[in-house]
């Protein structure tokens, strides 16, 4: 049952049942900084779960069925921090999916990482958001080493931020948080033109790849944030050169 500080901020967490014959995972999402924490199982926002929990809170249980079966996440606040746990079925306790994962300190660590891919960013350019705001699109390319398919979306560079926080989120406060890569760089002062060509090339190729990053996490595959960033079409349908 792995914790965090009350000032981790959104944390996700996820188990995986089965029951009646029927699969499912059930996920938490809990922001520990103002509470709030709802379930969603298989993608599905559970009714009723939506709520808060606070450092001072008794623990808030929170109910889902799969297959005919109850189940029961609890988050547990406890000097300063929070612990999550799940029971299922006639109580039995459920591991989260991080902690089947083995350390991945070990030799075959880099074998249950994402897939192998060749990530690369070769342009940029200015577009409308679905707003009309004018806005910078980064095209990200994407290879599969072992077939040799090819991906391209473009994206924000918010977007590439959302997708390595939503992994942050998913490892927080178990061990497979350190081997996450470093965070892309924020820093943007409000007094830059982010439509300058240095400015936009220095994004594109700044190290370590902030696209590629979540992938060299050890189960990114897992995580379902990566796989939508670098596949799925772009959620601003704007207007784009």
């Amino acid at each position: 049952m792995a914790s965090v500080n009350l000032f981790s901020g959104m944390v996700a967490r996820s188990w995986s049942v089965s029951g009646g014959g029927v699969d499912g995972r059930v996920e938490l999402n809990h922001n520990t900084v103002t509470g709030w924490h709802a379930l969603a199982l298989d993608g599905l926002d559970v009714p009723g779960t939506e709520g808060t929990c606070h450092a001072l809170s008794s623990p808030a249980r929170l109910f889902f069925d799969v297959g005919g079966r109850r189940g029961t996440v609890t988050i547990t606040p406890s000097m300063g921090s929070f612990a999550y746990s799940c029971r299922f079925g006639d109580g039995e306790v459920v591991r989260e999916d991080n902690e089947r994962s083995p350390d991945p300190s070990a030799a075959s660590a880099s074998s249950r990482a994402g897939p192998a891919l060749d990530i690369r960013v070769p342009s940029a350019a200015a577009g409308l958001d679905a707003a009309g705001k004018r806005v910078v699109y980064y095209v990200i390319r994407s290879r599969i080493a072992a077939s040799g398919r090819t991906n391209s979306v473009h994206r924000r560079f918010r977007d590439i931020l959302a997708a390595y926080d939503a992994v942050q989120a998913a490892y927080r406060g178990t061990p497979l948080a350190a081997a996450l890569p470093a965070a892309p760089s924020r820093s943007a002062s409000c007094f830059v033109d982010h439509f300058a060509p240095a400015f936009i090339a220095d994004r594109r190729s700044a190290p370590p790849s902030p696209s590629s990053a979540p992938w060299s996490t050890p189960r990114a595959a897992d995580n379902g944030d990566p796989p939508r960033h670098a596949r799925s079409p772009p959620e601003q349908s704007g207007k784009r050169p």
